[in-house]
């Protein structure tokens, strides 16, 4: 989150924030809808047909507000390096290009690091895991540079932010009898968007008061004791609570953290029923000893 921000604090002058907005729904109404008053609602009848879906594959320059976007029918990588290697075809052959991405398999698949290297003019030798071709697509020292958000952090991409003003003033509400409509629609707005309304999105966060947050809403969820939380999902937390109390050690001196050593000492059977009743052996173990490493760090501090 930290890196994220501090691009976007200081953009480079070819900053791209990228993402895919999958399954955008061509329905169309089997009856009319009803106009009524001035100020009420039309009224609209519930029934539908469904005419496919849209993948819509956007990339928003940060300094200007300006969008490039094409409809696809899936967002699967051969999909992404085909619209990938478009737009960087449109941009200065002699500048640095930077792109937020989020943690999708195909923004970092082999195929797709071997495209980047292409483009760069670079040789690429394969790298067996993900979080390998992560770090290269990170590395600076090339014409294409890649920024990952933090795992669950799409809201750090700006392109959600272009995403939801599509649908707000184009999408919803709205019907499409077929999906080549739908995909005028959507061009016809990135369009008008790139004519007459793109503008700078000028990013001022900087993180402030999140990581309390994030421990705060830990807590809450032990403290509800559902047992609908995923293993996964408590393994994540406990990573989380270590990160965050190795990063930023102002933090545990705080009552959210005081909260949570309480309550790791509280809710431990119901921390192990969830631990012992997965099926997934790996996960399972990994857990087991995120829980005993953030035991210790809670018991370490004052």
């Amino acid at each position: 989150m930290n890196h994220i921000t501090g691009v976007y604090l200081n953009p480079a002058e070819y900053l791209f924030c990228f993402d895919e907005c999958p399954g955008i729904q061509a329905l169309r109404s089997l009856c009319p809808d009803l106009p009524v008053d001035r100020n009420t609602a039309n009224y609209r009848d519930f029934q539908y047909e469904r005419n496919g879906t849209v993948d819509l594959l956007a990339f928003l320059r940060v300094k200007t507000g300006n969008v490039f976007g094409r409809c696809t029918d899936n967002h699967n990588r051969h999909s992404l390096i085909s619209v990938f290697k478009e737009h960087v075809s449109l941009q200065p052959k002699d500048v640095q290009l930077h792109y937020i991405m989020d943690n999708l398999n195909t923004h970092f698949h082999d195929d797709f690091c071997t495209t980047v290297a292409n483009l760069c003019n670079m040789k690429y030798e394969p790298l067996k895991y993900g979080v390998e071709r992560r770090q290269w697509l990170q590395k600076d020292d090339k014409r294409i540079v890649v920024h990952f958000t933090p795992f669950h952090g799409s809201w750090l991409n700006m392109i959600e932010i272009w995403f939801g003003i599509l649908n707000q003033k184009s999408l919803k509400y709205r019907r499409f009898p077929d999906t080549d409509i739908l995909k005028k629609i959507i061009l016809d707005f990135i369009n008008t968007w790139n004519k007459h309304y793109a503008h700078p999105f000028n990013w001022k966060y900087k993180g402030d008061g999140l990581h309390k947050n994030a421990v705060s809403r830990f807590n809450k969820v032990l403290l509800i004791e559902s047992y609908q939380m995923d293993i996964s999902f408590l393994n994540k937390q406990f990573l989380l609570m270590s990160n965050i109390s190795q990063l930023f050690p102002s933090i545990v001196k705080t009552k959210q953290w005081n909260q949570l050593k309480e309550l790791i000492v509280l809710k431990n059977d119901y921390i192990t029923a969830i631990i012992n009743n997965s099926d997934k052996v790996r996960i399972r173990q990994k857990a087991q000893q995120n829980l005993e490493n953030i035991t210790k760090i809670l018991n370490c501090q004052n």
